[in-house]
């Protein structure tokens, strides 16, 4: 009859220790300062130049009209390195 008190005494303490953890985990959790809702970065809604002298990401033409360097087509004869075949007469 001892050990059956003795064991039902431990696990009605056990019992009351879980109860009493689990309602101080709560209360800590709740008693922490809810976290400000400050973004970490901003974007100014205006740009800080104007679009005029901001250069084009699309790599337009220049003004005469013709192709810029860098932007495809065929090569001029001197980036190759090679020079032209020659016919034979």
């Amino acid at each position: 009859m001892h050990k059956l008190l003795a064991a039902a005494l431990t696990c009605v303490v056990a019992a009351a220790l879980a109860v009493g953890t689990g309602l101080g985990i709560v209360a800590a959790l709740n008693a922490t300062p809810d976290q400000p809702n400050v973004p970490l970065v901003r974007f100014n809604p205006t740009p800080t130049e104007g679009p005029a002298s901001s250069p084009s990401p699309s790599g337009s033409p220049d003004a005469s009209g013709s192709p810029s360097p860098g932007s495809g087509g065929s090569p001029a004869p001197d980036d190759t390195g090679a020079s032209p075949p020659e016919s034979s007469p």
